[in-house]
């Protein structure tokens, strides 16, 4: 469907350039027979701009003055023993951040010719730099610019170090030696009020004569644009070529373009094939290695159902020989009538037997299996007098890392544990799972994946504990005040 939309749009931009010319010829045509176009001038609100100039600096200029914030806090903390200065104000560094912005989008704004009328009031708040007109002018104001002093504030502190190199020094405070450099005392307060006093009104007498040259600006600027909007329109017909080839040239670009998106949407369509087909191949290995692994759990099922079949025939054959030697065991009636060689010969005979009977009883369930059946009767009465666990925090990370090195360890959890350690009279320790906890998909692949069960059966699934088969319990010794497991159970999900 979108190879054809593309096509349909390659024919039509093949006209694009045909249609665009003729319009633009008729739009040519009707600007020459009336010639008359219209100006615009653009003109710069010097007044608005001066006017945030102005705001700005009232702000900075309250705040500084010796009954605002600033200077208030330093005559206080100069009264102090303390050598450093904290909890300055910030807000004095962003008040003149402001005034420094209004003073540069005026700049921006200024015709060139003109740019030496804001010289003055950009060398007062500028930044010292390494050129020889700030140079000079550092050497008019004797000492240090405001802008060094309010960027010392940027922290909210002043430090010894900032007290005695970037204030105290260039200011030449009396009485200032290696002793005392740094500790911000009266006369530091004194000549630091001073200092910025005196700026800030150098920095309002040049605003004060910014607004005076403001007509002579606004005047400049319009018959600037009025000079720029006839040059435009000198340009207009110029211009009016140029688009005309340019639109030309459109139509082959846009062709170029449709042509593209039409070989990028054959690709994608191809992409997407490939794509599919790749899945569905996942498909059918996924399927496969399912198929393989259902065949293996069938084959453990066959053999643990032959298991229990032979269990089954050896105790029938047992029950069978039970009976035999029972039979042969029996006396006759007529034992009065035999002679005393023949009775003890019977005896022997009947002896002999019963030993046979007790070399072929077979041997007792091991343990864990043992603790295996009574978990499958009676999970609860098992657990009654268990140790509740689960894994701890630093093995479940371990395990979903992938980084456990075959390390499982268990830690009491008396409320949410998982599991359940049981110890029989030889002092072995075997874990169980609780059976009243739902083991959810991630839990039984987690407990697969580090080896506490091995899992047979699907885990695509989740099971309540008693809903599990236990073929047999995991094994742990204790480990300082946790457990750690030894070896592996068997769990079966059905």
């Amino acid at each position: 469907m979108k190879k054809k939309v593309i096509i349909k749009l390659i024919i039509l931009g093949s006209f694009l350039p045909l249609l665009l010319t003729g319009c633009k010829s008729n739009s040519l045509q009707g600007e020459d027979n009336t010639k008359q176009p219209n100006k615009t001038v653009n003109s710069v609100d010097f007044q608005k701009l001066y006017g945030d100039i102005n705001q700005s600096y009232k702000t900075f200029a309250e705040n500084i003055k010796e009954d605002g914030k600033l200077l208030t806090q330093l005559k206080e903390e100069s009264q102090k023993p303390s050598s450093e200065i904290n909890n300055i104000d910030k807000r004095i560094s962003t008040d003149f951040s402001k005034l420094t912005t209004a003073i540069d989008n005026f700049n921006k704004q200024l015709p060139d010719n003109n740019k030496n009328k804001l010289e003055p009031l950009l060398l007062l708040i500028e930044i010292p730099n390494n050129s020889s007109n700030v140079n000079n002018s550092n050497q008019q104001n004797n000492k240090i610019r405001i802008a060094s002093i309010i960027k010392l504030f940027d922290d909210g502190k002043l430090e010894k170090t900032e007290i005695c190199e970037d204030i105290q020094t260039p200011l030449k405070v009396q009485g200032l030696n290696n002793t005392n450099c740094g500790n911000f005392g009266e006369n530091t307060y004194k000549e630091l009020n001073q200092y910025l006093t005196d700026q800030i009104k150098s920095i309002g007498t040049e605003i004060k004569t910014l607004e005076s040259n403001l007509p002579d600006l606004s005047n400049q600027t319009n018959d600037n644009s009025s000079t720029n909007s006839q040059n435009s329109n000198n340009n207009n017909q110029f211009l009016i070529l140029i688009i005309i080839n340019s639109i030309l040239g459109l139509g082959v670009i846009t062709l170029f373009i449709l042509y593209y998106l039409l070989i990028k949407e054959i690709g994608k369509e191809n992409k997407e094939l490939k794509d599919k087909n790749n899945r569905r191949k996942k498909q059918i290995e996924d399927l496969k290695t399912t198929e393989a692994n259902r065949n293996i759990q069938i084959n453990k099922i066959d053999a643990k159902l032959k298991d229990l079949k032979n269990i089954s025939d050896n105790q029938s054959m047992l029950i069978q020989q039970l009976q035999n030697q029972k039979e042969k065991s029996q006396f006759p009636s007529n034992l009065s009538d035999n002679s005393p060689s023949q009775a003890t010969q019977n005896n022997d005979n009947a002896n002999i037997s019963y030993t046979s009977f007790e070399k072929t009883t077979p041997p007792p369930l091991p343990e864990n299996l043992r603790l295996a059946n009574l978990y499958k009767e009676n999970p609860q009465g098992l657990i009654q007098n268990a140790i509740r666990v689960s894994m701890t925090k630093e093995t479940l990370n371990k395990v979903l890392a992938g980084t456990w090195e075959e390390i499982v360890e268990f830690e009491a959890n008396n409320r949410q544990g998982e599991y359940y350690i049981v110890a029989n009279n030889s002092g072995e320790s075997y874990l169980f799972l609780d059976p009243n906890t739902i083991f959810n998909i991630p839990t039984l692949q987690n407990i697969n994946k580090s080896e506490l069960f091995i899992c047979n059966g699907n885990l695509s699934q989740s099971f309540k504990g008693s809903e599990i088969n236990i073929i047999k319990p995991a094994i742990v010794k204790p480990n300082n005040q946790n457990w750690r497991l030894i070896e592996s159970g068997e769990i079966q999900l059905v």
